[in-house]
């Protein structure tokens, strides 16, 4: 990526830090040509999850003092989890008629090589947050039903994930769901 300054004054890039330090890495070279820089950005080997994040780089400009590269990574796994995100909306635990139904969603995953995987262990970030497994088309995808333990349900907003572990081949992988609601 080529940085440059379209002011006529002597432009220069002070500073430059990131987010994501853990996940890439980036090498900032001033050109021979006046007021230009390259930015090139790596992910190193062994990074398996998708992400996002940015640079803030620093100038010396008073137009613009600072700006933001937000950077997107989309990593290739073997397999996907949809929806990867599952809300219960708010959930009232003191009537007496809570439906069984409306603490459950169901989420998919689904192989996308053609390599066996099968699904090893599934976390929840809360113990109030049940699991259950089901496979499907001879093991070519599972189904997992989300439940909520009302009796274990704390009040207010909860954000929480389920952490999915599989292998696919000799892969481990992980892939997440983001469990959303209220309770009042």
């Amino acid at each position: 990526m080529i940085i440059t300054s379209y002011e006529p004054l002597p432009f220069e890039i002070t500073e430059i830090k990131s987010n994501i330090d853990d996940k890439i890495k980036y090498k900032l070279e001033k050109l021979q040509e006046p007021e230009k820089y390259a930015l090139e950005i790596s992910i190193p080997g062994g990074i398996k999850d998708s992400f996002r994040g940015k640079l803030l780089l620093k100038t010396n400009s008073e137009k613009k003092p600072e700006f933001e590269i937000l950077i997107l990574a989309i990593m290739d796994n073997s397999l996907n989890i949809v929806p990867n995100y599952v809300y219960f909306g708010v959930i009232d635990i003191s009537s007496k008629n809570v439906d069984k139904k409306s603490l459950e969603r169901t989420v998919r995953i689904i192989k996308a090589t053609s390599e066996d995987f099968r699904i090893e262990k599934i976390e929840s970030s809360a113990d109030w947050i049940v699991t259950k497994t089901e496979i499907s088309n001879n093991g070519e995808n599972y189904t997992v039903v989300i439940r909520l333990n009302r009796e274990k349900l704390p009040k207010g907003k909860f954000r929480k994930k389920v952490t999915v572990h599989s292998k696919t081949g000799n892969r481990h992988e992980t892939g997440f769901v983001i469990v959303e609601g209220k309770v009042k």
